[in-house]
């Protein structure tokens, strides 16, 4: 029998974990470190007595064995569910339209009333209507992409961007979903960084008439200082706008 490090318990759990969470992996079969490459941090998080630590401290141990969490926009092993198919389908819609918006910037005379932008703003409409749609459904994927686009919307100019009109409504929903988010501090790890930085930037897109008062507070309580660096096992490939434009700013702030 192979002795364990003096760190870690047999079945490769670090011996700094606290016993709930042990006993609530145990109780849902979770018994080596392995397994929670089948799960996500969200999967994590709603098991009574894992907490906040406890999947820091899990995330450090897998990447030192070169392990991460599965993503929450990936699939289990096994069937694709329709949700993972439709963020497929509408990054790869987004990859299409940023295509025609870059053909769009260098046709000399278009306005934002041509044919070719306003055609290009109605389908990133509809795309970021049926971001909402999935995010309302539980889709944390969903919510991050619809609540990029929204806020690159207000922070880009329209004809680099492609975002010049979205659904109202839809946006609504969707800071008041965050919101409550917020307040029930169950924020997942990437949307912990994520929203501060883009309330820095903008932060007079949410203080709407203090509707969403608790999103608020959570930026003005974390927001970053200095640059933000690139989280052990962040993954921008297949996420569209948001994912290459967080792959962008790690790349500026590595050299």
């Amino acid at each position: 029998m192979t002795d364990q490090p003096n760190d870690l318990f047999a079945g490769g759990w670090p011996r700094s974990m606290g016993r709930p969470a042990r006993r609530a992996l145990a109780a849902h079969g979770v018994d080596r470190l392995e397994q929670l490459t089948e799960m996500s941090e969200a999967d994590l998080l709603a098991l009574h007595g894992v907490g906040p630590k406890a999947v820091a401290l899990l995330r450090q141990t897998l990447a030192e064995r070169g392990l991460a969490f599965r993503l929450d926009y990936e699939p289990a092993r096994g069937t694709m569910s329709d949700a993972f198919k439709s963020l497929v389908s509408l990054a790869a819609r987004e990859t299409r339209l940023d295509a025609r918006l870059v053909a769009a910037t260098v046709k000399p005379g278009l306005t934002q009333e041509s044919p070719e932008y306003r055609s290009i703003f109605a389908d990133y409409k509809a795309i970021h209507g049926e971001y909402v749609d999935l995010a309302v459904g539980g889709n944390e994927e969903a919510l991050k992409r619809a609540l990029f686009l929204q806020w690159y919307r207000v922070t880009e100019p329209w004809y680099l961007c492609g975002l010049a009109e979205l659904d109202t409504s839809a946006e609504h929903r969707l800071l008041l979903l965050v919101d409550k988010l917020c307040a029930a501090n169950h924020l997942d790890e990437e949307l912990r960084w994520m929203l501060p930085y883009y309330y820095l930037i903008a932060d007079y897109y949410f203080q709407h008439e203090g509707q969403y008062s608790s999103l608020v507070a959570y930026c003005h309580a974390y927001l970053p200082r200095g640059c933000i660096q690139k989280p052990i096992g962040f993954v921008g490939d297949g996420r569209g706008h948001m994912g290459d434009y967080w792959k962008s700013i790690f790349k500026s702030s590595s050299t």
